[in-house]
């Protein structure tokens, strides 16, 4: 059965395609949807492509990705910079 109203939490599998996601965010000013998958990975779509999905809610997966906020985010970034990773770093006769 199509969903015709986006709600925002909810999860929905799209049958034509077999994939899953919540609704994040909705700017109905805009037109448009932010949608996350269960990797965390966003993407908006336009209210009119909405429409044209076979959506059914579903239960949120077992395992999702939540999105870093931003200390853990900061944390990572610190981390690349250098110092953690010379110690990882193979030499050329390691390869």
């Amino acid at each position: 059965m199509a969903t015709r109203h986006p709600t925002i939490g909810t999860w929905y599998e799209n049958l034509g395609e077999g994939v899953s996601f919540q609704v994040t965010a909705v700017d109905s000013r805009r037109g448009i949807l932010r949608l996350r998958d269960s990797e965390g990975s966003t993407q908006e779509i336009s209210l009119k492509d909405w429409q044209t999905l076979e959506l059914e809610p579903i239960e949120a997966p077992d395992h999702v990705l939540e999105p870093l906020d931003e200390d853990e985010y900061q944390e990572l970034e610190l981390s690349d910079r250098g110092e953690e990773w010379t110690e990882f770093q193979a030499t050329p006769d390691e390869y």
